[in-house]
């Protein structure tokens, strides 16, 4: 391993630890970060209507779509209709797209506070 390996992979443990130390204590730019983000994209979500989650499940080679619960537990699964089928899509197209839009806000300092 050769210097400049050893010192970026101590620099990366040290963003990591100042990360993970601001979540803990829940102050810092990087949790008020993680924070606003996680309040914008449920706002969203409470906006669209609360889409639930629907999964694509195949029976008899025929793939369907279904709601689960239990850890996905066959017996539990639900069937979703085509409309709740586009809403929860239509959801995850437009999270995708904030979740892009908050990554490309300017950068916080990575060193703490």
């Amino acid at each position: 391993m050769t210097d400049d390996t050893l010192e970026a992979i101590t620099a990366a443990f040290g963003r990591q630890m100042a990360a993970y130390t601001q979540m803990k204590q829940r102050s810092g730019p990087i949790y008020e970060n993680a924070r606003t983000r996680s309040r914008t994209i449920s706002e969203a979500w409470r906006a669209a209507g609360r889409p639930r989650r629907v999964h694509r499940a195949w029976r008899g080679g025929v793939p369907y779509y279904v709601f689960w619960s239990e850890h996905g537990d066959p017996k539990t699964w639900e069937p979703a209709t085509e409309a709740e089928v586009t809403a929860w899509y239509r959801w995850w197209r437009e999270r995708d797209g904030l979740r892009r839009e908050l990554e490309a806000a300017p950068a916080v300092n990575m060193e703490g506070s």
